[in-house]
């Protein structure tokens, strides 16, 4: 589909099927009312005409180069959909879901409230039976216009189309279904009023009675999805996804070279054209830049077809080789995008991770959950109003537009939705220096995601300045990497600091400088040499190797001190060992000669009684001969012996 999202109006001959026949469709804007006044008697159907708005109807003389498809391109998304409208005998959905990734290029707020009654104008037209059971209800309600939108529905449309299905009950003639196609539902103001679309069109099919379809087109928008998911709809509904399924790269392809082919057949300058313009590269940058979406390239050649101006000169301004003039070459396409990101809720949480994706270097989810220090399943929240150009594939951030990081880094497209890459790049180098002081900062440098990658593109702060002077770089940061690597990762890191001007003299830099120096002469020294290629760090080396001299000496002068305290130590030590012995000795002879004169003591003492014993009986008076004889006469013989032992 050439221009933005389509209402599936191929070319002949699926046309006359889809746009032909039992059809309404209900696109463009929907905001405006007709103007039609008949002068007279009001009566319903003049009422119809004054509610409708004319501007939807798809062949509205309003609408300016309406979208369509470009002739043989969506041949299967039309014979899917034709066979869908086609399938009465074996029909199981009554509402189809177009949903498409891409939108228009000027996309408006539309107002429900006109819709039913320019439906209900198309469906008096089409099928003419139904004009007066229309005018009737109108007739009975003149203000059902300001009733709610089911009641509407049931008034103006189910309920005339039911009525004509009983009359024609038993009839041979089978009717073909009935098909409203409305374009742009998320377009709708008011995202409860898109969910309530939806179930009430579900709730008016739910008896599968009527011969009747809805065709409706949309973003994958979450309120959107949500609705088609609930329990309501399911069994009433089939999805048609535009996506890669349909080979869209395949169709776009033809579009541009028939555009390309028009240009050099048709254009005022074609003489100043090559044949052979343009070339293959670039005809596939322009595929690539796509992304499978037809609003890209049906923008940049609207762009280079323009009748004044030279199409060569105009598409290398799409390239980037060429400055715009007065026009921009997106501007349908940033119009788009604009009103994609108006409606975000949380707009500074979405830009936060948008920016990180566009430019970090971690990819998967918990990686940027983590170094933005976000909640798990936060950064599934903060896309959440940007499915149609944002998805979340395989646990990473996937940009269905690749013009979407152009767009936003380019302050006069994206304007207040600007990513400023210096600020940014700042406020990630503040958020690597805070993980640091949490510990994970081995991860950081192992792992993908390099402070110099931040700092030699970020803009100078005083909050990054204070990070810088704080930091102490340790081995520890750099658990996953070898060791010649973190010394050139480190060599980067200086650099980027050696970049940015902090109007401090360098003092950061300086100051880095030296503590990595003597961190790698003390844990690289092999490697040290790497970072002599890109900074001066000769005076560095030569003062530590002063200092090292300076502490070796030191080292010398403490050992040559500790050997002298452990000599003196030994020596006291031996000295009172053997004042403890001489002690003992002394102790032992004066012990000794204690004995020796109690000994001495004790023999004078047994000296002097046995003396003493001696002179007693030296003094005694000795017995007489009688005595003697008298003594042995009477005293038995052993006593006699006992006593003279004794004596003796």
């Amino acid at each position: 589909m050439s221009n933005t999202r389509s209402r599936v109006k191929p070319s002949v001959p699926a046309q006359n099927y889809i746009l032909g026949g039992n059809t309404l469709a209900i696109g463009g804007s929907i905001a405006q009312h007709s103007t039609h006044v008949n002068i007279g008697h009001r009566g319903g159907f003049d009422r119809l005409q004054e509610a409708v708005a004319s501007a939807a109807f798809h062949n509205s003389a309003q609408r300016i180069d309406p979208p369509k498809c470009h002739p043989n391109t969506r041949l299967a998304v039309l014979h899917k959909i034709m066979e869908w409208i086609q399938n009465s005998e074996n029909r199981d959905a009554w509402i189809m879901w177009l949903n498409v990734l891409q939108g228009r290029g000027n996309p408006t707020r539309n107002s429900v409230e006109p819709l039913i009654a320019t439906l209900a104008y198309q469906l008096a037209l089409t099928f003419p039976d139904t004009q007066h059971l229309i005018s009737r209800a109108i007739d009975r309600d003149p203000l059902v216009f300001e009733t709610s939108f089911e009641s509407q529905l049931s008034s103006l449309i189910i309920e005339p189309l039911r009525e004509i299905r009983s009359l024609s009950d038993g009839s041979n003639n089978v009717a073909p279904p009935f098909l409203i196609i409305i374009d742009g539902l998320d377009e709708c103001d008011g995202r409860e009023v898109q969910i309530n679309i939806i179930y009430t069109i579900a709730d008016a099919l739910r008896d599968k009675d009527l011969p009747i379809l809805f065709l409706i087109t949309s973003r994958p928008e979450k309120q959107i999805t949500m609705a088609f998911n609930s329990r309501k709809v399911p069994n009433l509904l089939e999805r048609l996804p535009l996506d890669d399924t349909y080979l869209p790269d395949k169709d776009i392809r033809l579009f541009l070279n028939d555009k390309f082919v028009e240009i050099k057949m048709s254009h005022p300058f074609k003489h100043l054209i090559d044949p052979s313009w343009p070339t293959e590269d670039i005809l596939n940058g322009l595929v690539e830049k796509s992304s499978g979406q037809f609003i890209y390239a049906s923008v940049v050649m609207k762009f280079v077809s323009s009748s004044r101006r030279h199409p060569v000169q105009r598409l290398e301004v799409i390239q980037g080789i060429r400055p715009p003039r007065l026009d921009t070459p997106f501007a349908q396409l940033d119009a788009l995008y604009i009103h994609i990101f108006s409606c975000v809720e949380d707009i500074n949480s979405t830009m936060l991770v948008l920016s990180y994706a566009i430019l970090g270097s971690f990819k998967t989810i918990p990686s940027i959950e983590l170094f933005l220090s976000l909640a798990i399943g936060d950064i599934e929240v903060a896309l959440a109003d940007l499915t149609s150009i944002v998805v979340i594939e395989s646990s990473s951030i996937k940009f269905l537009h690749a013009s979407l990081p152009d767009f936003l880094l380019d302050p006069a497209r994206s304007q207040k939705y600007y990513i400023d890459p210096p600020d940014r790049y700042a406020d990630f180098a503040h958020r690597w220096f805070e993980h640091v002081k949490t510990g994970q900062s081995a991860a950081l440098w192992g792992r993908g995601d390099a402070i110099h990658e931040h700092l030699k593109a970020a803009v100078p702060t005083k909050e990054l300045h204070q990070d810088l002077l704080q930091f102490l770089p340790h081995p520890k940061h750099f658990a996953y990497l070898a060791q010649e690597d973190t010394v050139r990762i480190l060599s980067k890191f200086l650099s980027s600091i050696k970049i940015l001007d902090f109007q401090d003299e360098y003092r950061a830099y300086n100051q880095q400088l030296e503590l990595i120096t003597h961190m790698a002469k003390e844990h690289y020294p092999k490697h040290c040499h790497l970072l002599g290629e890109d900074h001066d760090i000769s005076k560095i080396l030569i003062k530590i190797e002063s200092e090292q001299r300076g502490y070796e000496e030191g080292e010398r002068e403490q050992q040559e001190a500790c050997e002298r305290e452990v000599r003196e130590q030994e020596a006291h030590e031996q000295h009172a060992r053997k004042h403890e012995v001489c002690t003992q000795k002394a102790r032992e002879q004066h012990a000794s000669e204690e004995e020796v004169r109690e000994q001495q003591v004790r023999e004078n003492r047994s000296q002097a009684l046995v003396a003493q014993e001696r002179d007693a009986k030296e003094a005694r008076p000795r017995p007489t001969f009688q005595k003697r004889r008298l003594f042995a006469k009477w005293f038995p013989k052993g006593l006699r012996m006992y006593l003279t032992a004794r004596k003796n």
